[in-house]
């Protein structure tokens, strides 16, 4: 019995310092931005700039079809050597638009010692503008450990377009 009252109150020990990050505002974990690191790794991929950005770069909007990213100057390969390396790219500024619901080109098969595909399928590719990120503990990743500590979680949805600031075309 001593024991099981031991675990109880060690448990509710625990959860008093846990963190519910869904009652708090993104402004407020923000804020303690030296206690907390968000995820990055949760992004959106516009393909046909083939660039990303994280979920909640406040250049993000959507109107239920697309997502916006606003303008951004873009590194484009002009021409390749034949080691399917670069030799030459120009700096293009593209406006960044990517549909929700939209395919790409997935490798199904490898061969040879640098794993090169050679084999692809189509499948519906969707970046829904509802997410998860992650929050971290501060420093939880080092350069030997590729897993950081999570802390909690937190639902984030792109917002909305501005009627007043109309999206790029």
């Amino acid at each position: 019995m001593k024991a099981l009252v031991l675990v109880m109150s060690f448990l509710m020990s625990a959860s008093a310092f846990a963190t519910n990050f869904e009652a708090m505002s993104w402004s407020e974990i923000l804020k303690n931005s030296g206690k907390y690191e968000l995820d990055r790794t949760n992004k959106i991929h516009f393909q046909k700039a083939a660039t990303w950005t994280f979920a909640m770069d406040s250049r993000l909007c959507t109107d239920g079809n697309f997502i916006y990213g606003g303008t951004r100057e873009v590194e484009i390969c002009v021409s390749e050597s034949d080691s399917d390396s670069c030799n030459k790219t120009i700096v293009k500024k593209l406006d960044l638009v990517q549909p929700i619901v939209s395919e790409r080109q997935r490798c199904t098969t490898y061969a040879g010692d640098d794993d090169d595909c050679v084999a692809f399928e189509t499948v519906v590719y969707v970046q829904a503008p509802q997410r998860t990120i992650r929050i971290l503990a501060p420093n939880s990743t080092s350069d030997n450990d590729d897993t950081p500590t999570v802390l909690g979680t937190k639902a984030y949805t792109i917002p909305a377009c501005s009627q007043l600031s109309p999206a790029p075309a």
